[in-house]
This record gives structure tokens, sequence and C-alpha cells, in this order.
């Protein structure tokens, strides 16, 4: 056992007297990561999901927005265009009891996110019964 401990010490040594081994091992790596951390600061805002609203219940749209780009539309009509044109990722009326999700199915990166819509939504409207159709 104490030779284990005397070769990392050996090597220990070592490393720390060789600098540019230490350059490359500790401050090399650190140099990346701060340079890419400021690089690519602010790529998170980009990644939310876009969706149109329409909805007479403002806790739905209030919700929504902390975890998605929510933006309430007056135009039910609108809401099918909007996701048609590529203007949003996802579209919600919520209406008579109901609830519709437009989206678009060719696009195959909202896939997981259309089904956490729809979590996110029953969470918040789980007090009503509301029928989920989607309308592709």
């Amino acid at each position: 056992m104490s030779k284990i401990i005397w070769l990392s010490k050996y090597i220990t040594k070592e490393s720390m007297r060789n600098k540019s081994e230490l350059f490359f091992t500790l401050f090399f790596p650190l140099i990346f990561l701060i340079m890419f951390g400021f690089i690519f600061n602010n790529q998170n805002s980009d990644s939310l999901m876009s969706i149109a609203i329409y909805t007479d219940n403002e806790r739905v749209i209030d919700e929504l927005s902390k975890t998605y780009n929510a933006v309430k539309i007056s135009n039910i009509d609108s809401v099918s265009e909007n996701i048609k044109k590529g203007n949003y990722d996802a579209g919600i009326v919520v209406k008579n009891n109901s609830v519709k999700i437009y989206y678009d199915e060719t696009n195959m990166n909202n896939a997981l996110l259309i089904q956490g819509l729809e979590l996110t939504l029953k969470k918040i409207l789980l007090n009503r019964n509301k029928n989920f159709e989607y309308i592709k």
C-alpha cells in the first residue's frame, strides 16, 4: 500500500514541476469554459417553445408564461394559421370546457415539448373536467 501512495506523490510532484502539463491540465480547460460561457451565454432564451393561446382564463396564460413563451391571441382562426406559417410552435384553445392543442406534426423537435405542454395544461386545469383534442 505504501508503494501506491509513494507513486501517487511522485506523479503529482512531477506534474506540478512540469509547467506545460500543469497549464494544459488545469488552466486550458478553464479558459475554454470561461470563453464558451461568454459566447453562448444567451442561448437558453431562444429555446423556449412559443405558444399561441386563445382563452378567457388568465390563469392559464400566467402559468404557461412561466415555462413557455406564451402569447394571447384574440381570434381562434389565427391560432391554426400561425402554426401553419411557423410563427408559433404550438397553439392552445381553451373554450367551452375543452382544450384543443394545435401543432405542426412535421417538426420532430417539438414532439416531447408537446407532451410536456399537455402535462402542464393538465396540472393547471386539474380542478376542471377538460377534454383534450389534438389537431395536426
